[in-house]
């Protein structure tokens, strides 16, 4: 549930005066979300591994460009931030919960597979 919130805080407001660089990475960022959130409880572990570490990397990209937007090449943080629907402390709340819930996910499922394969042998 954290993953699909971060996907929709992270959807573009509105398409008009936005660079097409910026317009695309929101686009691109905030439908992957989405979509990580509506696979997430695939129910063959393998499924779940791939795509709790395609969420945990998602999300956290969508954290750093929040904290780091300006440097590295990131697009500009005020245009970015007034892009999306959520307002910037909520779209950032939402990206670093969302990263934290793909990482539970992620380390129970490897948990799981772990136990899995040391009760098999």
């Amino acid at each position: 549930m954290p993953v699909f919130l971060c996907g929709v805080a992270h959807a573009p407001r509105y398409w008009t005066g936005l660079p097409q660089d910026v317009l695309q990475a929101t686009l691109l960022l905030s439908g992957l979300c989405v979509m990580l959130a509506l696979a997430l409880p695939a129910r063959t572990a393998g499924g779940r591994l791939v795509t709790a570490t395609a969420a945990l990397v998602t999300t956290a990209a969508l954290a750093a460009g929040q904290v780091l937007g300006g440097r590295f090449g990131l697009p500009d943080p005020a245009r970015l931030r007034t892009a999306v629907v959520a307002p910037p402390w909520l779209a950032g709340a939402a990206a670093e919960v969302a990263a934290l819930a793909a990482l539970a996910v992620l380390l129970a499922t490897l948990r799981d597979m772990n136990l899995r394969r040391t009760k098999g042998s």
